[in-house]
């Protein structure tokens, strides 16, 4: 829907060598690492560089990009980092942004795996579509991950591989690209995405025999591992290595939403919160299990938490999850109501309390976004959330100057031009709303039946028929019905508009008809 629906609607261990290269563990990007190989991760140094990276992920990509890249170093098994970092390379190219050169990409990137690694993560982020680039950096991950003693790369390997067959896909796909993945799955112990990558090369060579061997030693690797019969180091009934942790993550994911399930998985992430609580990585875990139950008491000491470890690191992101954890309270709050409501509809209490919810959450997150906006100046989205908050205030020139810094983030830049068409509708500025509008069906990329072209075309046949009536403009009023029809010939149930239809083709032939008249 658009702006308030304006109008209705884880490895083999290796020596154990730790000592610290030169220059590790400064603030610069460098990690703690050997030449040989050896790292030790620190999650603390990592989020700086991350914090920095969100800062600017809008505005300035090659910088963004490289704050991940620096903050991988330290931190190089933050699965959501790297899928942010993709996200921005994606956006890079996207805007134009070019591969690296040919000096940037000769280089080896350092003398450790993790600088190896990291110097592959940059190239790929600029040149996000590259499976070749993507294969780069799966072959760092296995190599860290036979090398790296503290690190456990194996989700980041399966996420980075999958990545990879995706991009080696299609009537052009690589076959020696799927025999490498194979290899590295199979190194890493991926043994259900290794039968994959089997599969999809014996798709192009279906006689290979040694594809077809290779596809059932895997299958048979699978079946041990699924069975318990193999650990990671190959011996026959040794069992699952960490197999309590297995248990745990199977734990994790069947009873998510059984009670008795719930009260085991926080009591275990509070347990290691508790040996290691300057560990950043198992807070956040902690606090996800404790909103993972949705009660009054868990949130709070989830936020609890989270005020505790800003007022212990002055890290800003602290207190802005303690503001979404309360805003996640206030939805849960409105939804408990909106559900009593379906059965009593008359319930002027239930009604009321709604509002009241409904009221409190808008103070609170008017209020939290005016900080937020403080906090990080530079973030554009966070304006845009800003300017919706006071649209529903109706503050509509504050809304406008939000929106109207916010356009500068070209990912939301359609939605701003919807915003302030919005808000220059709601203050009768309909010249500046028809030209707005216009100017955001332009930069929308995206399928025309999606919601926000339909919505800012709604609102464009609204703004043209308020200047026909006010202008008496039968041109005007003609564009608005051009508009409407477009509305209606992509789906005749939107909104009203068979109604709208009707009510501008009467419009037009009473101007034409009033104008006949005058002459």
């Amino acid at each position: 829907m658009g702006l308030f629906g304006f109008g209705k609607k884880k490895g083999d261990s290796g020596d154990g060598g730790k000592s610290t290269a030169n220059g590790a563990g400064g603030d610069n990007g460098k990690s703690t690492a050997t030449a040989s190989g050896g790292f030790t991760p620190d999650p603390r140094k990592a989020r700086a560089w991350f914090d920095r990276a969100h800062q600017v992920a809008d505005t300035n990509f090659d910088y963004a990009i490289d704050a991940f890249i620096k903050g991988l170093k330290f931190e190089p098994n933050n699965i959501k980092e790297w899928e942010t970092l993709y996200e921005v390379g994606m956006r890079r190219l996207v805007s134009g942004g070019k591969p690296a050169g040919t000096l940037e990409s000769m280089k080896s990137g350092g003398k450790t795996v993790i600088e190896k690694l990291a110097h592959a993560a940059k190239l790929w982020a600029m040149d996000p579509r590259n499976a070749a680039r993507a294969m780069t950096v799966f072959e760092r991950i296995a190599d860290m991950y036979v090398a790296a003693d503290e690190t456990d790369l194996g989700e980041i390997g399966l996420w980075v591989g999958e990545k990879t067959m995706e991009l080696n896909s299609g009537k052009k796909a690589s076959k020696a690209v799927l025999v490498k993945a194979i290899a590295l799955f199979k190194d890493m112990h991926l043994y259900s995405q290794g039968v994959e990558a089997c599969r999809r090369a014996l798709a192009i060579t279906p006689d290979d025999a040694n594809l077809i061997q290779e596809i059932r030693d895997m299958e048979a690797l699978k079946t041990m591992v699924d069975s318990g019969m193999r650990g990671k180091e190959g011996d026959a009934m040794k069992g699952v290595k960490n197999l309590d942790e297995q248990r745990a993550l199977d734990e994790e994911d069947q009873s998510r939403h059984d009670e008795a399930g719930h009260e085991r998985l926080i009591a275990r992430a509070r347990k290691a919160f508790e040996v290691k609580p300057d560990d950043l990585d198992l807070l956040l875990k902690f606090v996800r299990t404790l909103e993972g139950k949705a009660s009054d008491e868990s949130e709070e000491e989830a936020m609890k938490v989270l005020k505790d470890a800003y007022d212990r690191t002055g890290q800003y992101r602290f207190k802005m999850d303690v503001g979404n954890v309360r805003i996640r309270q206030f939805n849960r709050y409105a939804r408990m109501y909106r559900d009593a409501l379906k059965d009593n509809p008359g319930d002027e209490t239930l009604k009321k309390g709604l509002e009241k919810v409904k009221q409190e959450q808008l103070v609170f997150e008017l209020k939290e976004f005016e900080e937020r906006t403080r906090e990080y100046p530079t973030e554009m989205k966070l304006r845009y959330e800003l300017g919706k908050r006071l649209v529903m205030v109706r503050r509509f020139e504050d809304a406008v100057a939000m929106f109207q810094d916010a356009q500068a983030n070209q990912s939301i830049r359609a939605r701003c031009k919807e915003a302030l068409g919005v808000c220059y509708i709601h203050m009768d500025w309909i010249d500046a709303a028809i030209t707005t509008l216009k100017e955001g069906l332009e930069v929308y990329q995206g399928p025309q039946d999606d919601d926000l072209p339909m919505t800012m075309r709604y609102l464009l046949m609204d703004a043209l028929e308020r200047n026909a009536k006010k202008l008496k403009s039968v041109e005007n009023a003609e564009e608005a019905l051009k508009v409407a029809s477009m509305l209606l010939q992509t789906n005749i149930r939107y909104r009203d508009i068979r109604e709208r239809v009707n009510a501008l083709n009467a419009l037009i032939k009473e101007l034409q008809d009033g104008g006949e008249a005058a002459a």
